[in-house]
């Protein structure tokens, strides 16, 4: 395989491959909003919502059975109580996926995408999450002070 094949294979991280969406689910999405962080949304929505469902549209809010935004831009009161945090949740006939800022709200979207790949039917996904600390950090041997542990090749990359 060429290596212009493999980085675009690894770029996809965890999303699926291109392919045609093997859930017959319609997903009618609408993303709720400006920002950045929305706007990313849309378009990984756009690419790979795809390769998940057999049928999807970027739609207005009336017409959409997944809705997408903070909870002030969908004009409800709810709140996570954290600026990470979301909520995923049936409203009648639409899943709603918000938080209370729009990191939130991508955090919840990616839980989103993760369930729709495990299978979970549309209308019964439910999750609520925070994080328990204000820096999330990966879990790698890097130390804060830009040491690395055990010694491996010098300094961190990361500081």
């Amino acid at each position: 395989m060429p290596i212009q094949e493999k980085t675009r294979a690894r770029d996809t991280c965890w999303l699926p491959e291109e392919g045609q969406g093997h859930r017959a689910e319609k997903v009618h999405i609408s993303v709720v909003g400006n920002g950045f962080r929305l706007d990313t949304i849309k378009k990984v929505a756009q690419t790979y919502l795809p390769r998940i469902f057999a049928d999807v549209d970027i739609v207005d809010a009336e017409f959409a059975n997944v809705i997408v935004g903070t909870f002030a831009d969908l004009g409800r009161s709810e709140r996570v109580g954290h600026q990470e945090g979301y909520r995923i949740f049936a409203d009648g006939s639409q899943l709603i996926i918000a938080g209370d800022t729009e990191f939130g709200v991508l955090y919840g979207f990616y839980e989103f995408l993760k369930k729709s790949q495990q299978g979970c039917p549309l209308l019964t996904m439910e999750a609520e999450d925070q994080p328990a600390m204000e820096v999330r950090m990966i879990n790698h041997w890097d130390n804060l002070d830009g040491s690395v542990e055990r010694g491996y090749a010098g300094k961190s990359l990361f500081f």
